[in-house]
């Protein structure tokens, strides 16, 4: 090889430019299936570069061919002209017509997909497949094929596209195909002598991310892969069967479709199903793979010893399966399992399954917990035989080392139960977290346990501790549930039972067939129980050959009493505690001395609270949470609820205002009974609160609470202190209000009709089952007259809203008789808008339609279309007249909305009777615009309220300059400007002003006034506020 490159150099170096002309381009006229008509450098038997000039008559001919041979071709962007769809070269060939030795390429900038059509043939041990193209395909259509070995490259730019197959021909080549970082679409089968990578013995290699992509439903695949130490791969497959191995050391990803991999695995690599179903049915079982096979997908293993002895990881989104084809099998999977889901909250299955009547069975080893989650152990059986046996088998420990991990057993699955199916346990197991036994048997086998499980949850299925040695279980964790325990259990820790109800369902009820020793403990999930169930009479435990033990140490989640009476199994409640009280004051302000108002102390880490001049004191906290918490139920008595706003301040040990430290201060609301709804509103300080600094310490913090809209709020809980740091400081609170009303509303237009163009209605018709004269628009009104049958108005060319939901069709009409306006005549008179349900009223319906009357018999008639839930209203029908006669309509307008906007918005859209919401309108005419009467405190819609300031004085030599500023928009940002003399108008204005901001007063509902003192050192200065947002 090295004396070939140095006699290629040598003749370049004799030939000189005619051999630099051989560039690999296409530079001389080509003429339709010739072999050699003048215009090729060489003979058919030779080995040269094409050299084309014109490439008009090649590029326009679906089937051009040329029978040579070249040492390589090159395609340049002289391909991209012509109007075929792509540019082929020698298509529709059955036999070998090219001879390609080295290399076919397509150039960066070629945009015309490209395919090497017919048959083609290499002499030498190494051809390559290039494309440098971001865009266009390379399309190896027909077959590849050498009378040798052939390593053949397709490689190119980072996932440059080659689409392999599509031909008559496939390629019979033997040796190595490899894939060099491009994405290959296969679209041909491959059988044993030949296919997309040559024969069946050949192997392709994936290197640098390289994708093949197998999508279509009946394609196999039947080379063996190879992805080496430190290289990337990704299979995409459709629903196939595929014969080849996997040897993978380095990593490789199979995605997509329903695949069955029956080849064998080896190799110390990652192994990654992401998508899909993977089918392992290697029945030779001879795989040998050491490394981690992924799992994100249902992966399933037909016949025992599939993975050698790799480390089995499931991930989020796994369901992986033992599969029995036939009776009598037993799937074993004995390799190491490790459970990683991404969330604590995600549940990774492991289950066995098969075909009808099969009784499966699956035997698994080990299962640690990498990360936090939950593993679902499920035997099940074939859906058209849900009462064969299936047998789950954990062989293995079931450990969770630094993280939590909890267990669920569930014979069942999408809502069909396998009541006969069991998961037995074999060892003794030390996960940490739950046990939760939902549907079927789950079983103790021999010595096994759980003792380390924090809990044994049942919400139903049996748990059977008769397989244990002695048929008896002692557990030490917190057991409680609904459901059924075969064998002696005795507890030593607590019985947890869940009472919500008098009705059967609602509460536990644990059955046994044999003995159940109770400890001292029971515990009560009791929150749904109240005064009115006093004196009920549970029976929670049923069945049980004995019951022992005398618990005397009974908790209740919500305050309740009880008497349990624990050898006939009864617990009776005597006593509820009363519903909290409902307000609808939602302003406290602590001004009687002693009075704290309902707010208390929650969790009691301080010295004491009380309530002095004003404010409630919380004193010397002890620990790291203190909680200020008011046990009441808030009702915005149907309105919206708005905000929650705290003025508070925090005090250093030594009875000094602290700076506000907001580590730890957060502030909750509960808007569920039983203490499920709690929303954390975040650290008072953060971007969710507003937060105003004032004198001493003092801060008015502010939060939005539409998101809680018209629930009633069950508690509120504010954090005032937090994190060790703190412990020893104290609070003062001076107020804490919550604010409500109605949603402030913002409407667009969306469609106007107005008819103001005589002749012009708009797209209006009137049906044709109508006698109809004279539809028209004249003098800005759309005018018709009835004289038989029920008139329709149709528009039927859609509107579509541009706010969140849609709000009214409104219009201007009136009814006319002989040419004579008369008084509207509802009757009869109805609506259609098409939607998802069509709305039908009568137009004078007032439940849905309000109507004013105007002079001369015209009416406004607005239509409440907000449930349409479709973004286009597809048909309108208006049946204005209840019988024949004349209408007038003067317009037509459809509006959508927002609802619950904040901000400027919110504010604009409160007032209703707004004339104009934009921000420098001035719509009450009282010389401030309306953005100013936002910022500063005033209402837009009456001149005689206006903004707060700017007030200046002079007071003892110093200037005394007060400003409005509004405290619940983080947004805005306020600014004092000055100049000496207003020469140059607006540009005299300057930023570095000598002020001092000395202090803040309640100005209304998130208002305050702001002073500031300038000294008097000039003549003349002149002062503004400047404003942003």
């Amino acid at each position: 090889m090295r004396a070939k490159v140095l006699i290629t150099a040598l003749l370049s170096a004799l030939i000189g430019m005619s051999t630099q002309a051989a560039t690999n381009y296409f530079t001389a006229a080509v003429n339709n299936q010739t072999q050699n008509a003048g215009n090729w450098t060489g003979t058919l038997q030779d080995w040269d570069d094409a050299i084309v000039a014109d490439w008009t008559n090649f590029k326009e001919s679906a089937t051009a061919w040329a029978n040579m041979k070249y040492n390589s071709v090159t395609f340049n962007s002289e391909v991209n002209g012509g109007t075929l769809a792509q540019f082929t070269f020698n298509t529709s060939a059955t036999t070998i017509t090219n001879f390609f030795r080295d290399r076919v390429a397509v150039d960066a900038d070629v945009t015309k997909n490209v395919r090497i059509g017919g048959s083609v043939s290499d002499d030498d041990g190494d051809l390559f497949f290039e494309n440098n193209s971001p865009t266009a395909r390379f399309e190896a259509y027909g077959g590849i094929h050498s009378a040798g070995g052939l390593t053949l490259t397709y490689t190119g730019a980072a996932g440059a596209k080659f689409q392999l197959g599509g031909g008559a021909v496939n390629s019979t080549y033997a040796g190595t195909t490899i894939l060099d970082g491009i994405y290959a679409d296969v679209i041909v089968n491959g059988i044993a002598t030949k296919g997309p990578f040559g024969i069946e013995a050949n192997s392709v290699q994936m290197q640098n991310g390289a994708t093949v992509e197998i999508n279509e439903a009946g394609r196999t695949f039947k080379n063996d892969v190879i992805v080496e130490t430190g290289q990337t791969g990704t299979i995409i497959s459709g629903s196939a069967q595929h014969t080849f191995g996997l040897d993978v050391d380095g990593q490789l990803t199979i995605q997509n479709g329903t695949r069955w991999l029956n080849g064998t695995i080896t190799g110390a690599g990652t192994l990654i199903h992401s998508g899909g179903t993977v089918v392992f049915n290697n029945t030779a079982m001879d795989s040998d793979f050491s490394g981690t096979m992924n799992f994100a997908c249902i992966s399933q293993a037909r016949t025992s010893d599939q993975f050698g002895t790799a480390t089995l990881v499931l991930e989020t989104g796994a369901n992986f399966r033992g599969f029995n084809d036939q009776a009598g099998e037993t799937i074993s999977i004995l390799n190491d399992i490790e459970v990683a889901p991404a969330d604590s909250t995600d549940i990774v299955r492991i289950a066995t399954t098969g075909i009808a009547n099969s009784a499966p069975h699956t035997v698994v080893s080990n299962i640690t917990f990498t990360a936090a989650g939950s593993l679902s152990l499920q035997a099940l059986a074939n859906n058209t035989s849900t009462s064969d046996p299936a047998t789950m088998d954990v062989v293995g420990v079931v450990s969770d080392g630094a993280v939590t991990g909890n267990i669920i057993a569930d014979n069942s699955w999408t809502g069909i139960e396998f009541p006969n199916s069991v998961v037995k346990l074999y060892r003794a197991n030390t996960y940490t977290g739950t046990t939760t036994l939902e549907y079927g048997r789950l079983q103790l086998i021999g010595d096994a346990s759980i003792d380390d499980s924090s809990e044994i949850i049942m919400t139903g299925g049996i748990l059977d501790l008769s397989t244990r040695t002695g048929g008896a279980y002692t557990y030490g964790g917190i057991f409680g549930g609904s459901g059924t325990v075969e064998g002696d259990l005795t507890l030593t820790n607590s019985l947890k039972l869940n009472i919500n109800g008098t009705t059967a369902g609602a509460y536990d009820v644990l059955v046994g067939t044999d003995d159940l020793v109770l400890g001292d403990t029971v515990i009560f999930e009791d929150n749904g129980l109240t005064t009115n169930d006093v004196g009920t009479a549970f029976t929670v435990l049923t069945g049980w050959a004995s019951i022992s033990g005398t618990p005397t140490n009974l908790i209740s989640a919500s305050g309740c009493e009880w008497d349990f009476d624990a050898a006939s199994g009864v617990a009776t409640l005597t006593y509820a505690p009363p519903p909290p009280p409902t307000i609808t004051d939602v302003v406290w302000t602590f001004n009687s001395p002693g009075d704290t108002e309902g707010w208390f102390d929650d969790n009691e880490q301080s010295v004491g609270m009380t309530t002095t001049n004003g404010v409630l004191k919380v004193d010397s906290v002890t620990g790291i949470d203190p909680f200020l918490q008011l046990d009441a139920i808030c009702s915005p008595e149907g309105e919206n609820w708005f905000s929650v706003e705290i003025r508070a301040r925090q005090i250093e040990t030594n009875g000094i205002p602290a700076e506000w430290d907001s580590s730890g201060c957060a502030g909750v609301v509960d808007h569920l009974l039983g203490d499920e709804g709690w929303t954390l509103l975040g650290q008072i300080g953060d971007a969710n609160w507003n937060v105003v600094d004032e004198a001493d310490g003092w801060i008015v913090a502010t939060r939005d609470l539409s998101a809680m809209g018209t629930n009633q709020l069950v508690g509120i809980r504010f954090d005032m202190l937090g994190n060790a740091a703190n412990i020893g400081k104290s609070y003062e609170v001076d107020y804490i209000k919550l604010t409500k009303g109605q949603p402030a509303v913002i409407r667009s237009l969306d469609s106007a009709f107005e008819f103001n163009t005589d002749g012009d209605v708009e797209g209006w018709t009137v049906n044709s089952e109508t006698a109809v004269v004279g539809h028209t628009a004249t003098n800005g009104v759309m005018t018709c007259s009835a004289t038989t049958g029920d008139p329709q108005w149709l528009y039927t060319s859609g509107v579509t809203k541009t706010r969140g939901s849609w709000d009214k069709l409104a219009f201007r009409a009136r009814q006319l008789d002989a040419g004579t306006p008369i008084a509207w005549s509802g009757g009869g008179t109805v609506s259609v808008i098409t939607g998802v349900a069509n709305i039908t009223p009568l137009l004078d319906e007032t439940d849905r339609c309000t109507l004013s009357t105007e002079a001369d018999s015209w009416v406004v008639v607005e239509l409440d279309i907000s449930e349409c839930s479709v973004e286009t209203i597809g048909n309108i029908r208006l049946d204005f007249l209840p019988s024949p006669r004349t209408v007038e309509v003067d317009w037509i307008r459809i509006y959508s909305k927002d609802v619950g906007l904040e901000g400027y918005n919110g504010w604009a859209y409160s007032y209703d009777d707004l004339e104009d919401v934009a921000r420098n309108a001035d719509p009450d005419g009282d010389g401030s615009d309306n953005f100013a009467e936002y910022a500063c405190g005033g209402d837009p819609s009456d001149p005689a309220s206006g903004p707060i300031g700017p007030a200046l004085q002079a007071v003892d030599g110093m200037l005394q300059y007060v400003y409005g500023k509004r405290t619940d928009d983080a947004g805005l940002t306020y600014s004092l400007q000055g100049c000496l003399a207003l020469t140059d108008g607006w540009n005299d204005w300057v930023e570095d002003v000598d002020y001092t901001e000395a202090g803040f007063g309640s100005a209304g509902d998130n208002m305050i006034a702001v002073t500031n003192w300038i000294p008097m050192d000039v003549d003349a200065k002149f002062i503004r506020t400047t404003i942003s947002e």
